[in-house]
């Protein structure tokens, strides 16, 4: 693969470009799906179409499946040509251009913009050898119109972000009233006694594929009990193993929060995975 191989497009089109007066850059008006890309296919790749059309009603952005499916054939057959099959694919709607202030213009067109990147060195090690989180100080918004939506506003998170440098693999976040919600780029669970644990999202937090597939799927077919519920960052310290999964990191045991405590890889944490991985290999 040569350094001229485009590795984006823009509305069905080979190219890096987008306009300067993009209501998803004024804006950020818009959605994202962050995608796992393994042996040429997106595991779960139906449920990340399936939320995208869900919040883009939400913001009022008119989508139409089949010509999102339409290009991603295409730009995964594009990637196939330069003998690319793994790595992580970003799918970007966004309002489009025109239209100068916040009004949404009437004859709305939006952009769908596809963009190849190769996958993270510490997706593999982190799956095994679990993940160091910091416990980031900012603490997340309540907008229960906005939570749960994985819009192109992520300033909460590059400000948690900032936070620490590389010493930690991700970083704990708490809402204003210090009930935890996610990670920077994650969702949550957590084992108390004999069930897991996950924060609800009506108030802040992306309502992730992973998480949502491990609570309608993968708990009920594995006969593990997992409920959602509020959680005080002081209830984190007595449970017993917890884990962080995205679609592109899979399931990721959880071992130390800000170098305080620190948990062993639990038992259920590795059926979790073992499940995932029996039915999406890409995450063993």
């Amino acid at each position: 693969m040569g350094d001229h191989t485009i590795l984006s497009m823009v509305d069905g089109e080979l190219s890096a470009n987008v306009s300067p007066d993009d209501r998803g850059l004024a804006y950020g008006h818009g959605l994202f799906e962050t995608m796992r890309l393994s042996a040429g296919a997106i595991p779960l790749q139906d449920r990340h179409l399936a939320r995208l059309l869900r919040d883009a009603e939400r913001l009022s952005l008119p989508v139409v499946r089949a010509a999102v499916n339409s290009d991603m054939e295409r730009f995964s057959a594009h990637l196939k040509r330069v003998g690319i099959t793994d790595g992580v694919v970003k799918l970007i709607i966004t309002a489009g251009s025109g239209g100068r202030g916040y009004r949404t213009p009437e004859a709305l067109t939006t952009r769908c913009i596809l963009q190849y990147s190769v996958l993270p060195n510490d997706v593999a090690v982190l799956a095994r050898t679990g993940a160091r989180l910091y416990q980031c100080e900012y603490r997340l918004p309540a907008n229960t119109t906005l939570a749960g939506i994985k819009h192109l506003n992520r300033l909460d998170q590059i400000l948690a972000r900032n936070e620490w440098r590389d010493e930690y693999d991700d970083g704990l976040m708490l809402d204003q009233k210090n009930l935890l919600v996610e990670t920077t780029c994650a969702n949550v669970f957590v084992r108390m006694e004999d069930e897991w644990l996950t924060p609800r999202l009506e108030r802040a937090g992306i309502d992730g594929i992973l998480r949502a597939f491990i609570l309608n799927h993968l708990a009920p077919s594995n006969n593990l009990r997992v409920r959602e519920c509020d959680l005080h960052i002081g209830d984190v310290a007595s449970c017993s193993e917890w884990f962080l999964c995205n679609s592109v990191r899979g399931i990721v045991p959880i071992i130390e929060l800000s170098g305080v405590r620190q948990w062993p890889v639990g038992d259920d944490t590795l059926r979790f995975s073992h499940a995932l991985g029996t039915l999406y290999p890409c995450y063993l």
